[in-house]
């Protein structure tokens, strides 16, 4: 069974997936949460590596190019994000930064955030729970919302580029 899925659009593709590591290889999400909070909680602390992140960008990356032959290299540090209770992000653009943007779901309430998509004038949502990501093309106009989440929602953003 793949681990990443290809959404075909007209133009371009967009790829989502779940995180399942190995037996005794889990991704430590407390050790995330953690970075997170303190990079966006204080300012004197900016601290861009987190070694977790780290095997989520790397598994990603792997399982990209192993399932779908695609091969992307990371462009510039990633950052992450807290959610409180229907919370809704800025719209964000970043085909200045990178050729695609992989949101990753660190720890989410169920069913209470999304990644709402605006690709070539079509709209599309999609679903992140706590250890799936979606990759998307950083042309695309897209934002977070959350939902009657009952605590914070973390998500992890990676910068992707073609090499």
């Amino acid at each position: 069974m793949k681990k990443i899925t290809e959404i075909i659009l007209p133009k371009n593709s967009i790829y989502k997936g779940i995180i399942e590591m190995p037996d005794g290889w889990n991704i430590k999400k407390d050790i995330i949460v953690k970075h997170i909070t303190l990079n966006n909680y204080y300012t004197d602390y900016k601290n861009s590596f987190c070694r977790e992140l780290d095997r989520v960008e790397t598994y990603i990356l792997d399982y990209l190019r192993a399932e779908q032959k695609v091969k992307l290299e990371t462009e510039m540090a990633n950052c992450g994000y807290y959610f409180e209770k229907n919370e809704r992000s800025k719209p964000f653009i970043e085909h200045n930064v990178c050729d695609y943007i992989c949101l990753y779901g660190v720890e989410t309430d169920p069913n209470t955030c999304k990644v709402i998509v605006n690709l070539n004038n079509n709209v599309y949502d999609f679903l992140i729970e706590t250890n799936t990501f979606i990759i998307i093309p950083a042309e695309s106009m897209y934002y977070i919302e959350n939902t009657n989440n009952s605590y914070l929602n973390y998500i992890n953003k990676f910068f992707f580029v073609r090499p």
